[in-house]
This record gives structure tokens, C-alpha cells and sequence, in this order.
């Protein structure tokens, strides 16, 4: 069965009834699947790998046999498209997308209020939750995640999930509804790919909204914190989401500044990028990395790398751990040359 407008909300709980002998009508209590007690925790979850774990679930009780979607609740008008890219599920996404109601609200956001759950429900949900992930004081503060304002790709791009973000990226694109919308804490469509999502991702992005007038303030676009897009680039295990980001930034910024003006004196003013930005905790992109780069190589290593060039040269030959130490060592501690490329036939020497 397709799933229609009425599923999207909360799920309430009907009634049986039975006719008992002597006794006329007698209202039973409906007995719930398994699959509608896991969609309530939704209403609740704080823990991205609480959540996905329940989308999993939930994903299993959507895929009907005959290859349509099974009829469900599902609460903070949630979606199978964002179960679908929470649980990482390519069948479940497929399916959604053949669907006229997913179809029509492939850009739907989740609530970002729970004023139509039900008491009863909300009630159910925090038990669960609370019996399965006992929370700290802080935690009981965060809002439930599906209740934060996100579309399908959001939850796509959270989850690092490139294959579906790419695939929804390409339907939005179509429909003409690929919009860089931002959730409740602030994070756009990119800011969330800056954190999560592969180059590919970021690059098909960014392609798609450097047509907009909108594009520069979505470079500069700052989320929860004060992050920007750089401060969310660094929480990737490559810098080349981040070095992306910085040279769309600069290519912007340098668009605006020649075409402000045909007297440069009377040109407009702006950084080229947000690399000297700081986030609320007063740390810039480029301190953030050296922060990552010395729980790698150790603080003491950094250091005796500023007096000691022989280090760094020693450190080139042996190999860095990871991508972004050679990155740190030559663009933002300036401490590096790029290596210059050698031709294969010149590496080699004939004897």
C-alpha cells in the first residue's frame, strides 16, 4: 500500500473490538507492532547512534513484499525518505522515491515541535529512552534529533551517507527543489556536508549553488557555535573537503571584490575566506587543525619541528600518519614546500 498525507503524523492507537456473549461491545486495547513502539523513540532519541539503530528498525517494517511501502505511523513528520537515509537503506530510498506522497514531499522538513504527540506517546517514548541510554544532565537539554527542523537529505548528509545524498541530490535537482535550508541548530545542507560528506558530495553541492546570488553568504554561512564551513571541514579525517571549501571561498570573495567597482580604491572590502574566523570557542579553522594534527604527532613534535627543519624532513621521508599533518606543515604552520611533481622517467635513474 502507498503511503499517504494521513501516515505522517503521530501514531494514535485505534481500537478492536469484540462481541463477547452476554456481555455486548467490549473496546479491546489495539496490540502495537513492534515497528510503531520503535517509531515512538523518534520523539525522544538524543543519540545519533540511538537514532540510526531505530531507523534501521523501522526501515525493515516499511518494505512491503509486493515492493511498495507498508502502511506506518511515523512521528515528527518524518518521512520514509528520512528513514531511509538515516538507516543508510538504498532499497527503502528507492522504494520512497517510486512513491507519489514521498514524491510530493521529497523536501518535507521534520517537526521541530511535538504540540500533535499525544501524552501517552510521549510518555512511552521517554521511558524507552531513558531505560536504553541513561542520559546526563546535559543530554536531557538537547531536543530530540528528528525533531529539528530536517529534510531527508539532511539526515543523508548527517550520516555520512554519500551514496543516498547523492542519489536524493540528483531528485531534488530534477524537481527543482535542492534548496541549502538550514535545520533548527543552524546547519545547512553544505555546513552538514563540510562535517560528514565525501569530496564527491561537497563538490556536486557546490556545483548546483554557485548559480545562486545566495552563494557567497552560503560559503560564509555560520551554524550552531559559530562554525563555519572550514570549522565543520575540519572534523573530516581528509583535508580535501577542507581546502574545497577554502578555495570556493576565495574564488567567491574575489568575484565580488572586481565586480564591486571598476575603481579599486572603491572596491568592496571582505575576508576572502573564513579561515581567521573564530567559533565560540574562540578557535579559528587553522588552530582547530593544529589542535588535531598535535593529538596525532604530539605537542612536544610540533615544536621541535619550528627549531629543527631536519625533523620535518625526516618526518617527510618516513611518511606522514595521516593527510592532514603534511597539510598543516606546509598551510598553516608554513613550516613545508609543497613537494614539486617528478616525472616518473626522471625519478628513475639508468645505470
Amino acid at each position: 500500500m502507498h503511503v499517504d498525507g494521513s501516515q505522517i503524523k503521530s501514531y494514535v492507537p485505534g481500537s478492536l473490538v469484540e462481541e463477547t456473549p452476554g456481555e455486548g461491545v467490549v473496546a479491546l486495547p489495539a496490540k502495537e507492532s513492534p515497528a510503531n513502539d520503535s517509531a515512538k523513540g523518534f520523539l525522544e532519541l538524543t543519540d545519533p547512534e540511538m537514532l540510526i539503530s531505530t531507523a534501521v528498525a523501522v526501515a525493515k517494517q516499511l518494505k512491503g513484499p509486493d515492493g511498495k511501502l507498508n502502511d506506518l505511523d511515523l512521528p515528527c513528520d518524518l518521512t520514509p525518505l528520512h528513514i531511509a537515509c538515516l538507516a543508510g537503506d538504498m532499497e527503502l530510498l528507492m522504494l520512497a522515491l517510486t512513491d507519489n506522497f514521498c514524491q510530493d514531499h521529497i523536501d518535507q522538513h521534520t517537526s521541530s515541535t511535538a504540540a500533535t504527540v499525544t501524552s501517552d506517546d510521549a510518555a512511552a517514548a521517554t521511558a524507552t529512552a531513558a531505560s536504553a541510554s541513561p542520559r546526563d544532565n546535559n543530554e536531557t537539554d538537547k531536543p530530540p534529533i528528528a525533531m529539528n527542523h530536517d529534510t531527508a537529505l539532511h539526515f543523508a548528509l548527517l550520516t555520512g551517507w554519500n551514496e543516498g545524498a547523492l542519489r536524493l541530490i540528483d531528485e531534488l535537482d530534477v524537481q527543482e527543489k535542492l534548496n541549502n535550508t538550514t535545520n533548527n541548530s543552524g546547519e545547512s545542507l553544505l555546513s552538514l556536508a563540510a562535517s560528514h560528506s565525501s569530496l564527491d558530495v561537497v563538490r556536486k553541492l557546490c556545483n548546483h549553488f554557485s548559480t545562486s546570488e545566495n552563494y557567497h553568504s552560503y560559503l560564509f554561512h555560520k551554524a550552531e557555535h559559530q562554525r563555519t564551513l572550514l570549522h565543520c571541514a575540519v572534523e573530516q579525517d581528509d583535508p580535501e573537503v577542507f581546502r574545497h571549501l577554502h578555495e570556493q571561498q576565495a574564488i567567491s570573495s574575489l568575484k565580488i571584490t572586481k565586480g564591486s567597482a571598476h575603481d579599486p580604491g572603491d572596491r568592496l572590502q571582505i575576508p576572502s575566506t573564513t579561515r581567521g574566523d573564530k567559533d565560540k570557542n574562540g578557535k579559528t579553522p587553522d588552530e582547530l587543525i593544529e589542535l588535531k594534527v598535535a593529538l596525532d604527532m604530539g605537542l612536544n613534535m610540533l615544536r621541535q619541528m619550528r627549531d629543527n627543519p631536519a625533523l620535518i624532513k625526516q618526518k617527510r621521508s618516513e611518511g606522514f600518519q595521516n593527510p592532514w599533518q603534511p597539510y598543516y606543515l606546509q598551510n598553516v604552520a608554513h613550516l613545508m614546500e609543497a613537494r614539486s611533481w617528478i616525472p616518473p622517467w626522471q625519478q628513475c635513474t639508468l645505470v
